[in-house]
């Protein structure tokens, strides 16, 4: 089965799409490891200025392949996605290219994980955030690591609350919201336009210092994996999907 994702190259950028619009972009263990060793290729090329994740069609991701969980044969199995998602983060924020998210729609749990360890994120109006982790049990280590005032944090993390585009651009959670995918699309070949005229070293020393307070969340993420490795997670995901069909 082929991994739910490609790359494409653009005007000094290297797009990580996430293609399985039909499971509204989910993130199995296959297509996480598949965008990690893509990822890792593009921020190595020299040719690259900025790596860009986003996806294809109305979801940027609705999070962790919960089909994936529930067919799992026991916990370990069941906690193989949630790892490979710990190590895509591990591998953005060790990139030597700026990291944009890209929201062609909602994202969900890990998709909004993914948002929020990039160093920007812009997204299209209607796209929104949420961390519904806890209520299967988890916690969103990215999320719990941003430096955010104490009870917008806890809206996020504790109670799951929905952010819709605008809000999270208050907060700080978006770096700009576009009214189409051309736009958000151009604001990256802009900021691609920008680094190549910065120069390297700066832009290398600007990056760890965006990406000091994200780096708790690799540590966060092996008791992510943790959480993730329980009978309770496996039959929860069963019943989801029993539930949908």
């Amino acid at each position: 089965m082929a991994a739910g994702v490609r790359g494409e190259r653009s005007r000094g950028v290297y797009w990580i799409v996430l293609s399985r619009p039909e499971k509204l972009n989910s993130l199995d263990t296959q297509t996480l490891e598949e965008a990690r060793r893509i990822l890792q290729e593009a921020c190595g090329d020299p040719e690259v200025r900025v790596v860009a994740i986003t996806g294809e069609g109305r979801l940027f991701s609705a999070g962790i392949d919960l089909g994936e969980v529930a067919s799992a044969a026991g916990p370990a199995e069941a906690s193989r996605p949630f790892r490979a998602l710990g190590d895509l983060i591990g591998a953005m924020l060790d990139c030597a290219k700026p990291v944009v998210a890209v929201l062609n729609g909602p994202a969900v749990a890990g998709g909004a994980e993914l948002a929020a360890a990039a160093d920007l994120a812009y997204a299209v109006e209607g796209a929104w955030l949420q961390w519904p982790e806890v209520k299967w049990g988890l916690i969103p280590p990215v999320a719990a690591s941003l430096p955010l005032p104490p009870p917008l944090k806890a809206r996020l993390v504790v109670a799951a609350e929905k952010l819709d585009a605008p809000e999270a651009l208050r907060h700080g959670l978006l770096s700009g919201v576009y009214p189409s995918m051309e736009e958000a699309r151009g604001a990256v070949e802009a900021l691609a336009g920008l680094i190549e005229e910065a120069g390297w070293e700066a832009v290398e020393a600007a990056l760890e210092a965006v990406r000091r307070p994200k780096r708790a969340a690799v540590e966060l993420a092996s008791r992510l994996v943790g959480l993730a490795s329980s009978e309770r997670l496996i039959e929860k995901a069963r019943a989801f999907i029993a539930s949908r069909r």
